[in-house]
């Protein structure tokens, strides 16, 4: 989407009971009401296919996890086999790669758990909104009821209560969907001073891991 969720989420929600307001002490009140009760309507459409889209690539994780760790035992399996048959270059590829598919897992496992909590966070836009269109439909039947009794002659203020009913509820629209993250300047810095040295103990630590795994195997077979 061209703008940001959270932030359509809530302009819409506040600008459109404050057009609300608005509409209702204007002659053509109705008119205007109903185009700003679709608008939201609209943005909830929206929620409810970027909801879709999140499931769906919460789904897709969990087939690559799946997917990886069966690959991780066919490697496992394979490093055994290639041990058995005093093949130890071999099984040193295997573990390699089992190695490298063990830590993708992390990965994965932690963009699975921020498309979960986008998830949540959907399902709450979709709900304020629900409940926003509930109460824009019931001020625009109150509304026209107010009309109606104050052309057959009602107390006087009727409509004016209805307008100051809404007021209140704009005036408590706003809700607090920003949130602050990322990485600042000098965190991205230190880490790319340090990039290269990690990458030289990552390797030392993948080499280390092979030595360990090889000889566990080994030790196996011999016993």
């Amino acid at each position: 989407m061209s703008e940001n969720i959270s932030i359509r989420v809530r302009r819409i929600v506040s600008a459109n009971l404050n057009s609300l307001v608005d509409a209702m002490e204007k002659s053509n009140a109705d008119g205007i009401m109903r185009e700003a009760i679709r608008e939201v309507e609209r943005a909830l459409e929206d929620v409810r296919s970027e909801l879709g889209k999140i499931i769906a690539a919460k789904a897709q994780c969990t087939r690559v996890i799946e997917r990886t760790r069966e690959k991780m035992n066919e490697y496992a399996t394979k490093a055994e086999f290639a041990v058995q048959n005093g093949r130890d270059d071999l099984a040193e590829a295997a573990i390699a790669r089992q190695i490298d598919l063990e830590k993708q897992i992390p990965v994965i496992e932690a963009t699975l758990a921020e498309h979960a909590s986008k998830e949540k966070e959907l399902e709450g836009y979709a709900a304020a909104l629900t409940g926003r269109i509930h109460e824009m439909q019931a001020d625009l039947a109150a509304f026209a009821d107010a009309r109606r009794m104050v052309g057959a002659d009602a107390p006087a203020g009727t409509a004016d209560h209805i307008i100051q009913s809404a007021t209140k509820r704009a005036d408590h629209a706003g809700h607090a969907f920003e949130r602050a993250a990322g990485m600042t300047q000098a965190d991205f810095n230190t880490h790319k001073q340090t990039s290269a040295q990690l990458n030289e103990l990552d390797q030392m630590q993948r080499a280390d891991d092979i030595g360990a795994r090889l000889a566990a195997l080994k030790a196996r077979k011999a016993g």
